[in-house]
């Protein structure tokens, strides 16, 4: 357990970023997430199958300061009794000419 948190709890990570360059002054960027959940319960498997379907739904879209964000290539892995969550949010991004 990180930080001497109290169960349950989510630890939130940024995985990887990549950013590709298009025409225009566009940007492709990915970002890929991860999500731990560690359970506190008697049956942590369960507790565990139970956040998975809402954070299915709950990441799908997120909103962000200029409009909203859909997640993709979700997916999860239960180990040693802990939910590890994956999910990508691809999206453009403008960059103006100003300088730095």
């Amino acid at each position: 357990m990180k930080q001497g948190t109290e169960k349950p709890c989510f630890f939130i990570k940024s995985e990887s970023v990549c950013e590709i360059p298009f025409p225009m002054g566009r940007y492709f960027r990915e970002n890929i997430f991860s999500v731990t959940y560690y359970p506190e319960g008697e049956n942590k498997n369960r507790e565990c199958a139970s956040v998975l379907e809402r954070l299915y739904r709950c990441l799908d879209y997120i909103s962000l300061p200029d409009g909203s964000a859909r997640g993709s290539h979700m997916g999860c892995t239960v180990d040693d009794e802990l939910l590890k969550f994956t999910v990508h949010y691809d999206m453009f991004v403008y960059k103006s000419k100003e300088p730095v």
